[in-house]
């Protein structure tokens, strides 16, 4: 097979060529690659194309999945066709969808309800007198409490501990009023005794249980249409039942387009006239499945209007910035990042100046260049509290190795007792993260740190028996997709990691989260959070996945974000400029 790296070194060359060299003849429509000031204009016929960069598997699922590989087409047409009560924006704050405004503790939209173990935090939203379904059904108050239930409910990928599961009851005050009450701390106990398999998170709750996501209602869910939905088993998994319905591939939601048509790798979406938002500007919008040199190529003959690059194909995005009629935002990191995770279980890895050491050895920019090329490699090194302290540093890494006992060619530690000849390296089967393995191999050969590379589907890599959750490596390099809340996904992996080892610091910073709904609070113990992460040095952030996105200049509205919202998430407000 050939390298990824000379593949898209291939297609930028060939980018260079489109948008640097007039061909010559230039067909009707198409824009001038000269760069001249008289280039035809791009599309103007109404509709807005976009370029996809992988084909849906299943649409209506939900928005936290929309970091995985193979959600961002989904996450792409899910903001065109599903809404949610209140959205996050390309800034990260809430903005009003179904509901009629963000509630709030300052403008009464949440408060605090009872008092002692009884004290709980209530918050309520009033929908849009307007909203309705893509089949003409008014959007009402059971709606919400329904999809609200189906969001407790496990999905094939197992149970996800959010927002949804901290709520106890989602009451229908009228059609349009609907409220959320949140766990006490005496109802809290009690659900964590009585559904400990589900709810047993809540056993150590201290106090009202409280989200700082609260102002979205369900900021993990979309909302269903309980009239289509509403049938089947109250245990059949969400995914199973968008599947058994058919709304996985046909959805029907409260979003600014409907499905027109969906036939092989292009859908085509028809603005809704009635959206409770205003009528879109666009009446069509057309999304095709792409490889990253038909982005490329498509967008500089106006073939799209809008494609993202990201990741591995950032790079390429960025080789467009000198192509006529294209405007090019980013690269930027994203909340994304790849990981190295060390089994500090195994042997060879229990003294943390071996773990040290290994960071220190590890040439994090090698591995990002590697991935990412030059251009998009600046985006990718975004620096944590442990990158901080373990930057490149072989001399270092040789002192660490020295103090902790190991010998080159000896990997044994005598005071450890245990001989490991050498380091298990998993990973995933996929040509990038191969290489990936390849390179940190023959980084630590030099240190005596022998590393034997194995490769597992990623299915496999994740999966509850599989070789992650069972500790069956020493070293682990895979992927780890934002939930968009830091501090709740540091939390989430230190206690993932700490499982074994009670930690009385761990559990005051959960302690202190769970009463912290303001940004300093959180921030400062996003910093402690960190810091424990950083002695702990049970993984490290190897680089962020980078991000580009790519318009003709002529389509005003687009955002490049570095959160998982999806780049159409105000694709009802884009207009012609």
């Amino acid at each position: 097979m050939i390298p990824r790296r000379i593949v898209a070194l291939a297609i930028f060359v060939l980018f260079c060529t489109i948008a640097a060299c007039t061909p010559a003849t230039v067909a009707p429509g198409d824009p001038d690659p000269s760069g001249s000031a008289t280039a035809t204009p791009r599309l103007g016929d109404g509709i807005v194309r976009v370029a996809l960069d992988g084909a849906p598997r299943r649409l209506g699922l939900a928005p936290r999945f929309a970091s995985d590989p193979i959600g961002r087409a989904e996450r792409v047409i899910d903001n065109l066709v599903m809404a949610q009560l209140v959205k996050r924006n390309d800034a990260g704050q809430p903005e009003t969808d179904l509901a009629e405004s963000v509630p709030t503790l300052a403008n009464g939209g949440a408060r605090f309800d009872g008092e002692g173990a009884e004290r709980r935090m209530t918050v309520r939203f009033r929908l849009r007198s307007n909203a309705r379904w893509s089949d003409g059904k008014d959007v009402t108050s059971a709606d919400v409490v329904f999809s609200w239930q189906l969001a407790r409910r496990p999905t094939g990928e197992g149970v996800v501990v959010d927002t949804a599961q901290r709520i106890e009851r989602v009451t229908a005050i009228d059609d349009r009023t609907v409220a959320f009450a949140y766990y006490s701390h005496s109802s809290a106990r009690a659900a964590a005794i009585g559904a400990p398999n589900r709810l047993g998170f809540l056993l150590g709750q201290w106090g009202p249980t409280l989200d700082p996501r609260m102002s979205y209602g369900l900021p993990d869910s979309w909302i269903y249409p309980r009239h289509l939905l509403g049938g089947g088993g109250a245990d059949e998994p969400l995914d199973a039942l968008l599947a058994r319905t058919g709304f996985d591939r046909r959805p029907v939601g409260a979003g600014p387009y409907g499905i027109e048509r969906w036939q092989g790798d292009e859908i085509r979406l028809r603005a809704r006239t009635d959206f409770h938002g205003g009528k879109p500007t666009f009446p069509a919008i057309v999304a095709r499945v792409t490889t990253p040199a038909e982005r490329a190529i498509g967008l500089v003959n106006g073939q799209f209007d809008l494609a993202v690059f990201e990741g591995d194909d950032a790079a390429a995005g960025v080789g467009l910035q000198r192509a006529q009629g294209l405007m090019v935002d980013g690269p930027i990191p994203t909340d994304d990042e790849e990981v190295v995770r060390f089994n500090t279980a195994s042997p060879a890895l229990r003294d943390a100046r071996i773990r040290r050491a290994i960071l220190h050895a590890i040439d994090r920019r090698a591995l990002a260049v590697d991935r990412f090329t030059e251009r998009a490699a600046s985006a990718a090194l975004v620096e944590d509290a442990i990158g901080a302290v373990t930057r490149n540093d072989p001399e270092r890494a040789r002192q660490l190795l020295r103090e902790a006992g190991w010998q080159i060619g000896n990997v044994d530690v005598p005071s450890r007792g245990v001989e490991r000849p050498t380091l298990r390296l998993l990973t995933t089967a996929d040509p990038a993260r191969s290489r990936q393995a390849a390179l940190i191999e023959s980084t630590l050969a030099p240190y005596g740190i022998h590393v034997t590379p194995t490769r597992v589907a990623a299915d496999a890599l994740f999966a509850p028996g599989g070789p992650l959750a069972r500790s069956a490596f020493d070293l682990a390099i895979y992927g780890v997709a934002s939930t968009g809340d830091r501090l709740s996904d540091m939390l989430d992996r230190l206690t993932a990691e700490s499982a074994n080892r009670p930690d009385s610091r761990l559990t005051g910073l959960r302690a202190r989260a769970e009463i912290a709904l303001e940004g300093t609070e959180r921030q400062a113990i996003l910093t402690d959070a960190d810091a424990l992460a950083a002695e702990r040095l049970f993984e490290a952030r190897l680089y962020v996945y980078p991000r580009a996105i790519v318009r003709a200049t002529s389509l005003l509205g687009p955002r490049i974000s570095g959160s998982g919202i999806g780049i159409t998430w105000n694709a009802a407000r884009w207009a012609r400029g």
